[in-house]
C-alpha cells in the first residue's frame, strides 16, 4: 500500500523541524497511521508550531484520552494531529472520507467529509484561517514566537465560567494538563440544564 503524502500542505506551510520518528510501524499502537500516511510526518511541525502531526508513537495515547472523554466516538476516530489551540484532528477507520475535529474548549467533535489527502492539501490550504486560527495564531505569538511541542495555548478562565474570547485571557499550558482540567469541567457541567449559570467550578 503506498503512503499517503501532502505537496500542496507542505508548500503552502513552512516546516519547523525534521521528522522526530522514522519508524513508527515498529509501535502496535500506531499501526492505523502508519498504514496510511508517510513515517517523514512523524512529529512534524509546520508554521510554528500552528499544526503538527502528532509522533506516530502517541497517535494511540492521544486517541484514548479523546475517547475517555468523548466514549460515544469509540471506533469512529484515531487522532493524527493537533494545532496550537490543542484541537485533535482524527480519521475514521471505518470511513475514510470523514476528518474529525474534538475541541476540548467546547467540548464537541465537529466533522467534515474530507479524505486525508483532501483536508491537508485543500482544505487546510484554502481555509487555513477558518481551521487553524491562522489569524488569532499570529496576534497571540507576534511575528517571530512559536509554541513547542505537545503545548497548546488555553483559557485561562473559560468561556463558560465568564472567561472572556481575548489574548488577555489565554497563556500556553501543557497540552495534556489542559485535557485533563477540561475534562473534569466538562464532568462537571454535564449534568446541567442548558443556560445554567456557572459561577465557580472546583477541580480535584
Amino acid at each position: 500500500m503506498d503512503m499517503i503524502s501532502f505537496g500542496e500542505f507542505e508548500k503552502y506551510f513552512r516546516v519547523d523541524n525534521t521528522s522526530s520518528e522514522a519508524v513508527p510501524d515498529i509501535y502496535p499502537g500506531s499501526s492505523i497511521i502508519s498504514q496510511h500516511v508517510n513515517p517523514h510526518y512523524s512529529g512534524k511541525s509546520y508554521g510554528r508550531g500552528i499544526y503538527r502531526f502528532h509522533d506516530f508513537s502517541k497517535c494511540d495515547f492521544w486517541t484514548k484520552i479523546v475517547l475517555s472523554i468523548f466514549p460515544e466516538q469509540r471506533g469512529k476516530l484515531f487522532c493524527f494531529s493537533y494545532d496550537w489551540l490543542g484541537r485533535q484532528f482524527a480519521f475514521d477507520p471505518n470511513d475514510h472520507n470523514t476528518i474529525h475535529m474534538v475541541d476540548i474548549d467546547q467540548g464537541e467533535v465537529l466533522s467534515m467529509e474530507s479524505s486525508l489527502e483532501n483536508f491537508h492539501d485543500v482544505e487546510l490550504v484554502e481555509n487555513s484561517d477558518d481551521i487553524l486560527a491562522v489569524g488569532a495564531f499570529n496576534d497571540f505569538f507576534g511575528a517571530n514566537s512559536s509554541i513547542a511541542t505537545y503545548q497548546s495555548v488555553g483559557y485561562k478562565k473559560p468561556l463558560f465560567l465568564g472567561g472572556e474570547d481575548r489574548r488577555e485571557n489565554r497563556e500556553v499550558i501543557d497540552m495534556e494538563v489542559y485535557w485533563s482540567i477540561g475534562a473534569q469541567l466538562l464532568d462537571k457541567i454535564k449534568p446541567l440544564a442548558a443556560g445554567t449559570r456557572v459561577d465557580s467550578i472546583k477541580l480535584l
